[in-house]
């Protein structure tokens, strides 16, 4: 006999009762040692154990049996429901302490392995199998979206934005995989200041400042071939595919779909805040560098414009009253968003590279 409560389904009023399921397979109830109940022991409905919680067996006109004997209900349903022995061992695990924790330490390190190695990956096949007209539509919005936030017309003369197009033509890879390289200049102001960044679509943009700040054309061309190793590698459109992999991440977990926003949507935001990775700011310093060897330019050159830039972004921290810390420009901090040593990681350590290949 299972000792419990009885509840007629409709009133609160509760009753000592007990129940028992023999070998005729029915459900018997009895209270103050009456029958009141029987039914096939299919007709009712038992609640699974959780802990030592008491449990409810619900029967076909709403009166519930209520009992703390979790160890007797399991002997009836051990003995009348086939395959009980396995559900009994999964409740079993759900309630182990032990399994629990490790189940969590399971899932963060599998969230956390597809967050870092997962993501990258397949953002970087995705990146390279789209074709190149995808990427039209995303870096035509980032660049109508700066112009109209931040941007101004440049105040370069057409002459010297000629000479730069000229170089910078100059340099482009023999196999250009459809891509239209095209280089624009616009006035950063105090918001930008000396930057220079690459669209998806092969779009480089360089401000009026970075031109200025630089006192030999090989440094802009050193910075020319990095943006352009970045359209290389795609790094940009990972960077857009990898934020919608982790926006859809997001929703699965979550089930907020408002969370979400399509790739073109996102795509200024991401751009214009690119965090490259050390593996993607070694690809397009491995491009410069051997680009800058292939042209015959001076190795030093891109170390000096770094340094231009670093002293730069540095001395507009300061009028700007924020910490001009040496650390500002190393990795895993961040200056102004504009700041173009603010995406590019190890700055000291990139300068050293390419002064130590010189020959």
């Amino acid at each position: 006999m299972i000792q419990g409560w009885f509840f007629d389904g409709k009133t609160s009023r509760r009753r000592a009762a007990e129940l028992s399921c023999g070998g005729s397979g029915r459900w018997v109830l009895r209270v103050d040692g009456d029958t009141i109940l029987s039914v096939a022991f299919d007709e009712a409905t038992v609640s699974p154990r959780v802990g030592a919680t008491a449990r409810m067996i619900t029967f076909p006109d709403g009166q519930i049996f209520e009992s703390p004997e979790n160890d007797a209900i399991d002997a009836v349903l051990r003995r009348h429901r086939p395959g009980f022995h396995l559900m009994a061992f999964a409740e079993t695990i759900e309630n182990h302490k032990g399994f629990i924790a490790a189940t969590v330490v399971v899932v963060v390190a599998g969230i956390w392995s597809l967050l870092r190695y997962g993501v990258p990956a397949v953002s970087e096949a995705t990146a390279h199998a789209l074709p190149v007209a995808v990427t039209h539509s995303v870096s035509s919005q980032t660049l109508t979206f700066l112009d109209a936030s931040f941007f101004s017309p440049s105040e370069l003369p057409e002459q010297r934005q000629e000479e730069l197009r000229a170089q910078f033509k100059r340099l482009l890879p023999r196999d250009t995989e459809g891509f239209d390289y095209r280089i624009l200049f616009r006035q950063g102001g105090d918001g930008i200041g000396a930057n220079a960044f690459a669209l998806p679509d092969a779009t480089v943009v360089f401000t009026d400042e970075i031109v200025a700040l630089a006192e030999d054309d090989a440094e802009l061309q050193g910075i020319m071939l990095h943006e352009i190793g970045h359209v290389v590698h795609r790094h940009g459109l990972q960077q857009v595919i990898r934020q919608s992999l982790l926006s859809s991440l997001i929703v699965w977990i979550t089930g907020d779909i408002s969370t979400a926003s399509s790739l073109i949507v996102i795509a200024p935001t991401v751009l214009l805040n690119a965090d490259y990775s050390r593996a993607m700011e070694w690809e397009a310093d491995t491009y410069a560098l051997e680009g800058m060897r292939a042209h015959q330019l001076p190795l030093s050159a891109f170390a000096s414009m770094l340094g231009k830039l670093m002293d730069s972004h540095t001395s507009q921290a300061n009028e700007d009253e924020r910490p001009a810390c040496e650390d500002c420009l190393e990795p895993g901090t961040k200056d102004d968003w504009s700041s173009y040593l603010s995406s590019h990681p190890g700055t000291r350590e990139r300068m050293e590279r390419f002064i130590q290949a010189e020959p």
